[in-house]
């Protein structure tokens, strides 16, 4: 491979790291099939200096002879490919495809917040590098990078990472910028610091609803009584409610400040409890169809997921909203109904969803166990044996 290294200010020929003339950016020119082709910059945008374009020339020449039966490309060793592969470049196409499909309600607005917040905190140590050079090796860095954080935190970053090399991966077969690639081996992070989550019994839920506010009371207790979520129960209108067949519609759910589909993208229906019947009748009353339900009284609009976060924080309550009502109304629905009927309750796809819910404990399995079982057991030699 004919090659020969320039200075950026002078374009006389450098033979070591610096010029003649004092500069020590350079340009690098070659030739291939009698057309000259020309390299300024690494994948970071960065000007070259000799070290890079001694290297790039190296690899320039490895690549034409290393395979006789595969065409030699020089637009792979353009600035134009070098900045296509560098990472800033593809991330931005990713977060804008994330952004088109966030507006075509495919991806909750709350989500795509979170990756655009791993990408100006986290991913940004990243985008120097070309896609091409990440290794696993590169991969296990940056994981090791983020060990100040929970674990919860760092899978949860790694994750969305991960499913950003798989996207590159997709558009790479379609554009072909590199050949045979694939996405680098993700290590695995292993342990768990997540709170564990509790459920609150009845009595519990009626001492810390005490505490809230009158005007506050009902948005948090109906919460309670049918299990929905913060985003369903803020974005429920009249027209929802079936006072007939005591049930009331999800079609619904604010997601930062946007109105989108429920959390699973399915409407489903969930059942009126006497209780919150009362309350429903209650806020209907002198509305319209396409009302909200349950208006804030200090704004006179809905209310927002902020502010029902802000009201169960002024109690002295132990766990979080989400623990004293959904949690605990499929604790307590478990008790008395299959969990598949549960699952339905919950508007879950996946009974493995339902499952988290759930917090049984000794006393709820004890109960379970027919009284014929212990009558026709006994205990011999420290083991439960049939007679």
């Amino acid at each position: 491979m004919k090659g020969q290294i320039y200075c950026n200010k002078c374009s006389k020929r450098v033979i070591n790291d610096k010029c003649r003339c004092g500069h020590t950016t350079v340009y690098l020119r070659y030739i291939h099939d009698g057309k000259y082709y020309y390299r300024r910059r690494y994948a970071n945008g960065e000007p070259l200096n000799y070290e890079g374009a001694i290297y790039i020339l190296a690899q320039l020449s490895i690549d034409k002879n290393k395979d006789k039966n595969v065409p030699f490309n020089p637009h792979k060793y353009s600035d134009q490919r070098a900045e296509e592969l560098r990472l800033e470049t593809q991330m931005d196409a990713w977060y804008e495809d994330l952004e088109t499909r966030c507006s075509a309600g495919e991806l909750k607005p709350a989500y795509f917040h979170r990756l655009e917040s791993y990408k100006r905190t986290h991913f940004v140590n990243l985008f120097d590098l070309n896609i091409e050079d990440i290794q696993a090796s590169t991969i296990a860095r940056f994981k090791n990078s983020l060990n100040h954080l929970k674990i919860k935190t760092r899978k949860n970053i790694m994750s969305a990472l991960h499913v950003f090399f798989e996207w590159f991966a997709d558009q790479n077969r379609e554009m072909q910028w590199i050949e045979n690639y694939r996405v680098p081996d993700f290590p695995k992070i292993k342990g768990n610091d997540s709170r564990v989550t509790k459920a609150l019994s009845l009595e519990d839920q009626g001492k810390y609803l005490a505490e809230i506010p009158d005007r506050h009371r009902d948005v948090i207790e109906f919460a309670m009584e049918i299990g929905c979520r913060r985003g369903e129960l803020c974005a429920y209108k009249v027209k929802d409610v079936d006072l007939v067949n005591s049930t009331i519609l999800t079609e619904r759910g604010w997601s930062d400040h946007e109105l989108t589909k429920p959390k699973n993208g399915k409407v489903s229906v969930k059942l009126l409890t006497p209780r919150a019947i009362e309350i429903c009748k209650k806020h209907m009353e002198s509305k319209l169809p396409e009302a909200w339900l349950f208006i804030n009284p200090d704004s006179g609009n809905h209310y927002q997921c902020k502010k029902i976060d802000e009201l169960w924080a002024t109690t002295t309550s132990p766990v979080k909203f989400h623990e004293a009502t959904r949690h605990s109304y499929a604790t307590r629905m478990a008790k008395i109904l299959p969990v598949q009927m549960v699952q339905i309750l919950l508007g879950h796809s996946d009974i493995r969803s339902s499952m988290i819910y759930y917090h049984g404990d000794i006393e709820t399995v004890k109960n379970a166990i027919p009284a014929s079982y212990y009558s026709h057991t006994k205990i011999e030699g420290g083991r439960s044996e049939k007679p």
